[in-house]
């Protein structure tokens, strides 16, 4: 049984998720990135400095979807920890059964023999007479 399939579907929805918003703030952030030029080369800001700022805001998006990420992990990772121990509840109830069922069998059986001798007895007696 695959235990992350769930989790890793969740996984892959985020990760294209984030690409797809990564690539919405690329197309963003590059007309931004003309308009501040156009801006900048009227009021004095140099290229250079819009290009810095540019990777400050791409460093900090990206420390961001890390901690979401990380954030997203832990999430699973403490709800499968939960499902293994309600599993391993059910395992234990389920080796209970099985051993209730075991002794009642066995239980069964014994009266069965009892019986049967019992009415071989009889029958043995019976046929003595």
């Amino acid at each position: 049984m695959t235990d992350n399939q769930p989790w890793d579907r969740i996984l892959n929805k985020l990760d294209a998720i984030q690409s797809e918003v990564h690539g919405m703030k690329v197309q963003l952030a590059l007309l931004e990135q003309a308009q501040e030029q156009q801006k900048g080369l009227e009021s004095g800001v140099s290229h250079d400095q819009l290009k810095q700022a540019m990777n400050s805001l791409q460093s900090q998006l990206a420390t961001i979807s890390e901690e979401l990420r990380g954030d997203s992990v832990l999430k699973m990772e403490m709800v499968q920890g939960k499902l293994n121990k309600k599993v391993e509840i059910v395992r234990g109830e389920i080796h209970q059964m099985k051993a209730s069922l075991l002794t009642t069998l066995i239980t069964t059986a014994g009266v069965s023999i009892t019986l049967l001798s019992l009415i071989f007895g009889v029958l043995l007696r019976y046929l003595a007479l």
